[in-house]
């Protein structure tokens, strides 16, 4: 025992001296972050004003925030910060509300009756005790697999739903199928999973099916409940925008990507977006954090919507005054995208924004599908379809204004994606959008990561004007840990690990 403690010190001790070595070693030159900078289309003076901060770490010891200032005079500044144990950034949580269909089952035992179970555990509990040659499949001598597709219609009247809530202070979710709640300590949550269970009654579509598939080994047994091959599915999809007094929330129901019919006249209110207020208190001396009380049975629907819509994006303006719903209507023509600003306090519709299909060379026309929606305090920024940009300013009467919409890789120099999967951020100037993000750099040419080194790209109404790469000396280091790199902080780990200002 007592070896295996020396040992376990030795080790420790070992790998803080080296990382202890290894950050003394850069003592003279830790701050000393550089940029290989390569402008690629455009002139310097096109980036005259334009500054980005980006974050580094190298295991969770050694931190650096680093701004580089681009242009005709580019510099660099690094405040460069050591730990002895772990460090680790904040954790940042995506706050709202998240819906599902929950028909997953892990309460099925095979000792109780028939008539003790529940929706899809008395499926589960018949295909047990059916030894039918024809529901038999792959079968061997000691293990025994089975499989049935089951409507849910024959199962439940109503959706079993997952309902979870999230906020800085307070975290709670109820599940249908289960009869579970999680924060069972919070005064009322009983009555509030019956309030909710009960408003939202959707009843089951007619052919939605499961496929139950049971290995039954020896006298264990395991299920895997899937979507079934004999139909299209159903997929729930939800959305959610949180403002400072507010969560505001909706879903869909889809059939291979194309909105489906299904029945919401139980719902009190009808169908469209919902609101559940709540309200944050001051926190007491003994408190660490503030407390918030979610008001659930003050849920109502505040915004009508036509179930017909495919809905693509929906968040709120950078103050929270406003929410933005992105979506297609059945009742415009196929090409055009709509976002509507609704206000959120009267919750009437200020404006709605049309994303007109662009036309191809070969006639067709090219759908403005936003995959991602980059909202600030002066102008949001639409990356749509894989190659489109639609640029919206805010006037000064709080409405927006669509500057234009480019094709960001009609010039082949640019040929990064604008998508939600990176650290994207962007600025405006003299109607001019300054984009930056995370250079990617390979493995043997077998997938990619993000690098510590950026690119600047700049574009106007007519295209892209400047693009340049620039690559960190961060990137370029021999480190003590095996295959362990420096690493740029994500928007996990930090609030803004990159950012871009146009002054």
């Amino acid at each position: 025992m007592k070896k295996s403690l020396i040992l376990f010190t030795v080790l420790l001790l070992g790998g803080i001296g080296f990382l202890s070595v290894f950050q003394t070693s850069l003592l003279k030159e830790k701050d000393n972050v550089t940029f290989q900078d390569e402008i690629l289309f455009g002139d310097a003076s096109m980036a005259d004003g334009i500054s980005v901060d980006i974050s580094t770490q190298y295991a969770r010891h050694l931190f650096w925030d680093t701004t580089y200032k681009a242009g005709t005079t580019p510099s660099v500044s690094t405040d460069y910060r050591f730990y002895d144990t772990p460090h680790r950034a904040t954790h940042e949580i995506q706050y709202g509300i998240h819906m599902n269909v929950e028909i997953d089952s892990y309460n099925f035992d095979p000792e109780k009756s028939r008539e003790e179970l529940k929706g899809l555990d008395i499926a589960i509990y018949d295909l047990y005790h059916d030894d039918s040659p024809s529901l038999s499949i792959g079968s061997t001598a000691n293990e025994y697999n089975k499989v049935k597709v089951v409507d849910l219609k024959d199962y439940y009247d109503y959706y079993p739903l997952y309902m979870g809530i999230s906020l800085e202070n307070y975290e709670n979710f109820w599940n249908w199928n289960d009869n579970l709640y999680y924060n069972n300590t919070q005064e009322g949550t009983s009555e509030d999973y019956k309030f909710l269970k009960d408003y939202f009654r959707i009843p089951i579509i007619e052919g939605d099916s499961r496929s139950i598939n049971m290995t039954i080994y020896h006298d264990t047994y395991s299920t895997f409940i899937d979507y079934s091959q004999n139909e299209e599915p159903y997929f729930m999809d939800s959305y959610s925008a949180v403002t400072d007094d507010a969560l505001y929330f909706m879903f869909t129901f889809n059939r291979n990507g194309e909105e489906a019919d299904f029945d919401t006249s139980l719902i009190p209110g009808g169908y469209g977006i919902y609101r559940i207020p709540y309200e944050t208190l001051p926190a007491k001396n003994t408190q660490v954090r503030p407390q918030q009380n979610v008001d659930i049975k003050a849920l109502s629907m505040v915004y009508p919507l036509d179930k017909s819509i495919q809905v693509f994006q929906f968040t709120t303006t950078e103050d929270k005054s406003k929410l933005i719903l992105v979506y297609q209507d059945a009742e415009t023509p196929d090409s055009c995208t709509e976002m509507a600003i609704i206000d959120a306090k009267t919750f009437g519709t200020l404006q709605t924004i049309v994303l007109e299909g662009i036309e191809k060379l070969d006639g067709s026309t090219e759908v403005m599908v936003p995959y991602t929606l980059h909202v600030y305090e002066d102008f949001m920024a639409a990356y749509c379809s894989g190659d489109y940009l639609a640029v919206m300013s805010l006037m000064d009467n709080g409405l927006y204004q669509l500057d234009y919409i480019i094709n960001i890789h009609e010039n082949p120099v640019f040929d990064y994606y604008i998508d939600s999967r990176g650290i994207t951020v962007m600025d405006m100037k003299d109607d001019q959008i300054a984009i930056t993000s995370l250079k990617n750099k390979s493995y043997g040419d077998r997938y990619y990561n993000e690098s510590c080194g950026f690119y600047i790209a700049v574009f106007d109404k007519d295209g892209l004007v400047y693009y340049s790469e620039h690559d960190s000396s961060l990137d370029r280091g021999q480190y003590p840990y095996h295959n362990s790199t420096v690493q740029p902080l994500s928007y996990y780990e930090s609030e803004k690990p990159l950012a871009i200002v146009w002054e």
